[in-house]
């Protein structure tokens, strides 16, 4: 029996009454009653909440809550490794006032203090609808939420719809397999992106059934941060998710980002056989699948747990081209202008990694010995060997294209501050991983005829948290969209799960889910009429974004276009530079190679000229214009 399977069952009871005592916490200071609907697979109980909130985005503050529906049939035994079923017909009533389980992941301390429940049958949905007792008939837009978590963690429990229904949506929240049990793929006999068919078959569902709840089904906005933004985007260009939405917003989670989507390099049956391996399942040509399927997935977890990467980042089970769901890459999907023409949002917080500073970082002190300082400040030389580390050990880049990117990073000012050193190697983690792809991904999506594109960057931040330093972190928009002020609840964790939320916070709070659900009733986030604030323009050849601080949303042009040219343009062409260099230096004599050394020596002085030239003038080039008519194939931007 594994270490976690023996550990975790003694905890169950416990972590089931807490886990319930946790989500049911947002409804504390509110009257409850029972409230029934019937879907296609049977009648279910929920509660209808009446909430004490008052804020001015606000039609209602009557919500019925429906949790832990089925949309699927269990995903075990013999439906493990296989795409998902449409959830059995019941007999009577089902509850569907309490919680059920998270699907399997290895570190719930992540997703809420003290765990979750976690069962293999985790395939369920919750929704909360608003109701106003003067207009009963009233249908609902409808806001469908795919969480993140890096494809290996989450859950739909970890965010209460109950706040943002209040502002006239209808809020959906899934939970779809994790890790392993979602995208676990030789290529062959095992087709991996299982997680993918449950968010499809989840959005099916809702489709199909949404209209109990008063919702609208040809009214589905698709939404969601992280790995579940980038889900968002992989769904946007998927021809099997046709019709099953009609908006889309991508928070922090751009598909086109190096840790979205395994390349076509990985080996990943080489993988599969290793995985095998480590389960003592047979792998001769073809994994064992029913041996697989056998495993306790407690088991599963922790054989699996510390196999060695396979990519850049930590993520070894996510999507994967599979030629049906995911027909090409998502760079392709881009250039190409193959995606559902839908109102699509996109953006990303202004300080996206400084709560994950120590996802590279921790790496490189570990294998040194080191200790980091409890704020992560950096010296010269750390930040200069962290860069090395990132650009040589994660990517296998070329040490000429770290100098060149060391470059580009550094406050020549300020060479010496801790601080500023620090805050720029969250701005190059930031830029590489999150911002630039989705600045990009804008920009593309933009240039199609007929675009509506909305860019924002989010650099909100709240009192409460004592860091500043960290400033408007990766996930941090979650706490004011799913309405956190009202509820206690900080839906991303960062210092502790309860907080007590200024009126601030919550006139933030508000504003951003007037915002949000905006763009999914009128498929813009400042409809005509609307009165309040900054008027949000479409993202044009000019760039146009808003920028969402406290207190004030201003529209401005050209998100970082220097970042956006130093890493589309320059590091790509940086690369093939280096590496036709590297072939051609194959067998030649001495005279060749000194003469490659002094090539090599000048080309990365070339290279730091146009990185502060590119830092100080805005090419032509960088402006984001719209695609010819002439029908020849758009080029980067």
């Amino acid at each position: 029996m594994s270490q976690i399977q023996m550990n975790w069952r003694p905890w169950r009871g416990l972590v089931t009454l807490i886990t319930q005592g946790l989500v049911m916490y947002a409804y504390a200071y509110a009257t409850k009653e029972p409230v029934r609907t019937e879907v296609l697979q049977g009648k279910l109980e929920g509660v209808r909440i009446t909430r004490n909130d008052n804020f001015e985005s606000s039609k209602t503050n009557v919500i019925d809550a429906y949790l832990a529906i089925p949309y699927a049939r269990p995903p075990v035994e013999e439906h493990r490794f296989r795409n998902p079923d449409t959830a059995a017909v019941w007999q009577g009533i089902k509850n569907a006032t309490l919680p059920g389980p998270v699907c399997p992941q290895p570190h719930t301390e992540y997703l809420v203090e003290g765990g979750w429940d976690m069962d293999e049958d985790c395939l369920i949905l919750n929704v909360h609808s608003p109701f106003e007792a003067g207009n009963p008939a009233a249908k609902y837009p409808v806001m469908f939420y795919i969480h993140g978590g890096s494809y290996s963690s989450g859950s739909g429990y970890m965010y209460t719809g109950e706040v943002l229904a209040q502002t006239g949506v209808v809020v959906v929240t899934i939970n779809y397999r994790l890790g392993f049990f979602g995208f676990f793929t030789d290529e062959n006999s095992l087709s991996g992106n299982y997680g993918l068919y449950d968010q499809l078959l989840a959005l099916q569902w809702t489709k199909d059934n949404i209209g109990a709840f008063r919702g609208d089904p040809d009214l589905i906005t698709i939404f969601g941060n992280s790995a579940g933004g980038s889900s968002v985007g992989l769904h946007l260009f998927s021809p099997l998710s046709q019709g099953l939405f009609h908006r889309a917003i991508i928070q922090s989670g751009p598909p086109n980002a190096f840790w979205a989507v395994h390349n076509k390099t990985v080996n990943l049956q080489s993988y599969a056989r290793e995985v095998a391996e480590k389960l003592n399942c047979n792998f001769n040509g073809d994994p064992d699948v029913e041996c697989l399927q056998k495993q306790h997935w407690a088991n599963i977890l922790d054989k699996t747990e510390h196999l060695p990467r396979i990519s850049p980042s930590n993520t070894n089970m996510k999507p994967w081209i599979d030629g049906r769901f995911v027909l090409e890459s998502p760079d392709y999907n881009l250039q190409m202008g193959v995606f559902h023409k839908v109102p699509t949002m996109i953006g990303f917080t202004t300080s996206e990694w400084a709560s994950n500073i120590g996802w590279f970082l921790r790496e490189y002190f570990t294998e040194r010995n080191k200790n980091p300082t409890k704020n992560w400040e950096l010296d010269r030389q750390t930040f200069l060997d962290c860069i090395d580390h990132v650009v040589t050990v994660r990517f296998g880049w070329d040490k000429a294209v770290s100098e060149v990117i060391k470059n580009m990073y550094t406050d020549w000012d300020n060479i010496n501050d801790q601080n500023i050193t620090r805050q720029k190697y969250i701005d190059f983690v930031s830029d590489l991983s999150l911002v630039v792809p989705s600045i990009y991904m804008g920009a593309r999506l933009a240039k199609a005829d007929d675009s509506q594109v909305y860019m924002y960057s989010f650099d909100v931040t709240s009192s409460i948290f004592p860091k500043k330093w960290m400033g408007s972190y990766h996930g941090n928009e979650l706490n004011y969209l799913f309405g956190s002020p009202f509820t206690g609840l900080n839906v991303d964790g960062q210092e502790g799960r309860y907080r007590v939320f200024t009126e601030d916070d919550k006139r933030e709070s508000g504003n951003v889910m007037e915002l949000w659900s905006n763009f999914a009733k009128y498929g813009k986030p400042t409809p005509e009429g609307h009165k309040k604030g900054t008027y949000w323009s479409l993202m044009s050849e000019e760039g146009e974004y808003l920028h969402i601080s406290n207190k004030k949303a201003v529209m401005k042009k050209q998100l970082k276009p220097d970042k956006v040219a130093f890493w589309q343009k320059l590091i790509p062409k940086l690369q093939n530079m280096v590496t036709s260099s590297r072939y051609e230096l194959e067998d030649k004599g001495l005279a060749t190679w000194i003469f490659a050394c002094i090539s090599i020596v000048l080309l990365l002085i070339i290279i730091v000229l146009i990185v502060a030239l590119v830092r100080s003038h805005v090419s032509e080039d960088l402006k984001y214009k719209r695609a010819s008519n002439s029908g020849s194939s758009p080029e980067f931007v």
